[in-house]
C-alpha cells in the first residue's frame, strides 16, 4: 500500500485517493506502478472482493504488480474461508513475484507477511520464519508473526513479538487488533477490550477492529452495543 492513508489503515481515504489518481491517469498511476492492483488491494481490506477482482481484471496482466496482486487476492480469499491448503499455492506465487521485482517490494512491502502466516498456520515454521526475516519490521508482520507463534503453542513468544511491534509502531492498529483477538479467544475479556479499543482508536475507519469489538460485546452480553459496533 503506497498511499499514506493506506499506511495508517484509513482505507476509505486510501480508496478515494486511488480512484482519484486513476481518474487522472487512466490507470497508469502518478508515481510507481499502475494503479489498478493498488486499488484492488485496498478493496480487499474493505472486504469487497468483487470490486477488487474488477479492478485487477482491468489491469495489465503482464505488469509485475498485477502478477503479485492476483495470487495475493486468491490467498486472502482462501484464508478468509479457512481453507489453508488452498491458500498455499497462490501465496507462494505472490512471494516469488515479490522477491523477483523491486517495484513490487517498494509498493507492497508487508504483503508477504500473509505468506508467512499461511506457512505458519500449516506447520511450515522454517519457511514462515524465513519470510518474516526477509520482509522486515512492519506492524502487520509483527501482528501475524505473533499469530503464527501462538498457533505453534508459543504464546509467550507471541506476546514478546506483539509487545515489540507496539513499541516500534505504537500508533498503528494491527498488533493491538491481533493481540486483542487472541485475548478474546482465550477469554481474557478485559485485556481484549482494551486492545480492540486501542486498534479502533488508531484506525476508526477500518472495519476489522469494530468487528472484533462487536464480537467481544456479544460475548459479554450487551447485544445492542455489539450490533452497533
Amino acid at each position: 500500500m503506497a498511499w499514506p492513508a493506506g499506511e495508517t489503515y484509513d482505507f476509505p481515504l486510501a480508496l478515494a485517493a486511488g480512484l482519484e489518481e486513476a481518474s487522472h491517469t487512466g490507470g497508469a498511476g502518478l508515481r510507481t506502478g499502475i494503479i489498478g492492483p493498488q486499488i484492488a488491494d485496498t478493496y480487499s481490506f474493505l472486504h469487497e472482493p468483487a470490486q477488487a477482482a474488477r479492478f485487477l481484471a482491468a489491469s495489465d496482466p503482464n505488469d509485475p504488480t498485477t502478477m503479485a496482486e492476483a495470487p495475493l487476492l486468491a490467498g486472502y480469499a482462501a484464508l478468509d474461508r479457512g481453507d489453508l491448503a488452498a491458500a498455499a499455492a497462490p501465496l507462494e506465487a505472490c512471494w516469488k513475484a515479490w522477491l523477483a521485482d523491486p517495484l513490487v517490494r517498494s509498493i507492497s512491502h508487508d504483503n508477504p507477511c500473509i505468506v508467512g502466516l499461511a506457512y505458519g498456520l500449516t506447520g511450515r515454521m522454517a519457511q514462515a520464519e524465513a519470510v518474516f526475516k526477509q520482509t522486515g519490521s512492519w506492524s502487520r508482520c509483527f501482528a501475524v508473526h505473533g499469530d503464527v507463534l501462538e498457533h505453534a503453542g508459543d504464546l509467550a513468544g507471541a506476546e514478546r513479538l506483539w509487545a515489540r511491534g507496539i513499541a516500534l509502531a505504537p500508533d498503528l492498529p494491527p498488533v493491538y487488533l491481533h493481540r486483542g483477538i487472541s485475548e478474546l479467544n482465550r477469554g481474557d475479556l478485559a485485556r481484549a477490550g482494551a486492545d480492540v479499543a486501542a486498534a479502533n482508536a488508531r484506525a476508526p475507519h477500518w472495519a476489522d477492529p469494530l468487528k472484533a469489538w462487536g464480537d467481544l460485546l456479544a460475548r459479554e452480553g450487551p447485544w445492542k452495543d455489539a450490533v452497533a459496533k
